[in-house]
C-alpha cells in the first residue's frame, strides 16, 4: 500500500477536486467553470473556483559533523545518511511533495520531476563531511527529517524527525535515545539497508 507521509495542505485554488469557492469571471477563465446559478443572480459572469492539487513541503537534512560521522566505505554513517535521504527524498517527490534537501551549510530544493530528482542524486554522490548542520529557517515546512548518528546528543527539537543511525562497532548504542524525539534508529548493515538502495 502507497502510504503518503504528508498531511494535505490547505485548500488551494485550481481546476480539480471540490469546489472552494465563487468568484468575478477574469479574462482568460474557461467558460467550463462559469455558475450558472450565480450568473444569473449577480447578472455579470461568475466562476467556480476548485480546490487545486495539494503541494506540500518537507526538509531531509543530513548531519555531517565530521565529529560523529563513523565508519567507511559503502556502509559507513554518512553512505548510509546519504542512502536513506536519497530514499526519503524519492518517496516524497512521488507523492507530489517539495523537498528542500539540506547537508553541511548548503540547501537545495528538489521538486517532484525526475530531472530535478536525479540532479539532486547528483549533488548527494559529492556530499562530504565537512561541517555540522545549523537548521534553522525551516519553520514553514510541513515535515522535517534529520538524519545523524547515535554519537549527536543535540535536540533537534519537537518538529524535527530523527532517523538515528547506530555506530556498527559499538554494541551499546542498539539502546540509545538522541534527544526526546528519536523516531527511527538504524543499525548500517546490509540486510537493514537492503530497503534504501
Amino acid at each position: 500500500a502507497n502510504r503518503s507521509l504528508m498531511r494535505p495542505s490547505d485548500k488551494k485554488s485550481g481546476n480539480e477536486g471540490e469546489r472552494i469557492g465563487v468568484r468575478a469571471y477574469r479574462e482568460g477563465d474557461s467558460l467550463r467553470f462559469v455558475h450558472w446559478a450565480q450568473t444569473a443572480k449577480c447578472d455579470r459572469l461568475i466562476v467556480s473556483e476548485r480546490q487545486g492539487p495539494a503541494q506540500s513541503s518537507a526538509v531531509i537534512a543530513i548531519d555531517t559533523d565530521p565529529t560523529i560521522v563513523h565508519g567507511e566505505g559503502p556502509w559507513s554513517s554518512l553512505e548510509t545518511s546519504i542512502r536513506i535521504a536519497a530514499s526519503l527524498c524519492e518517496q516524497l517527490t512521488r507523492q507530489n511533495v517539495i523537498v528542500w534537501m539540506a547537508a553541511n551549510s548548503d540547501v537545495w530544493e528538489v521538486q517532484p520531476t525526475d530531472l530535478s530528482r536525479r540532479r539532486s542524486l547528483d549533488r548527494l554522490a559529492k556530499l562530504a563531511g565537512t561541517a555540522s548542520l545549523p537548521l534553522n529557517g525551516f519553520g514553514m515546512h510541513e515535515a522535517r527529517f534529520v538524519i545523524t548518528t547515535a554519537a549527536q546528543t543535540q535536540d533537534w527539537g519537537p518538529n524535527w524527525k530523527s532517523i538515528v543511525i547506530a555506530d556498527l562497532g559499538d554494541a551499546s548504542t542498539q539502546q540509545v535515545s538522541v534527544g526526546p524525539l528519536a523516531w527511527i534508529r538504524i543499525k548500517p548493515t546490509a540486510d537493514a539497508l537492503q530497503q534504501f538502495v
